[in-house]
C-alpha cells in the first residue's frame, strides 16, 4: 500500500490488510487529473488499472467530486471482470 492516500486506494475502503495497492497519480491541476495502479486482491489475482480524467477550465468542479469519480471507476474497472469470470 502506498504511503499516501490514493484514488485507486480510496476505491477499495477497509482494504488495508486484503488488498495490496500501489498507486500513482497526476496531472495538471484544475484541468488533468491520473491515477495508475495495481491491485492485488487476497486471491492473488491482480489488476492494472488507469484513469484519466479532463475538465474544461471554464467549469468549476469540486476536486473531491473529481477523486470520488476517479475511485469509483477504479472500482468498478476491478469489479466488473470478476463478477463475469465467477
Amino acid at each position: 500500500m502506498t504511503a499516501r492516500s490514493s484514488r485507486v486506494s480510496e476505491s477499495h475502503p477497509g482494504s488495508d490488510s486484503t488488498v495490496a495497492l500501489t498507486a500513482k497519480s497526476g496531472g495538471l491541476p484544475g484541468v488533468v487529473r491520473n491515477e495508475s495502479g495495481v491491485v492485488t486482491l487476497p486471491d492473488g489475482d491482480a489488476y492494472a488499472v488507469a484513469v484519466s480524467a479532463r475538465r474544461s477550465p471554464d467549469v468549476q468542479t469540486d476536486p473531491a467530486r473529481i477523486e470520488s469519480a476517479i475511485g469509483t471507476i477504479a472500482r468498478s474497472l476491478i469489479d466488473r471482470p470478476r463478477s463475469t469470470i465467477q
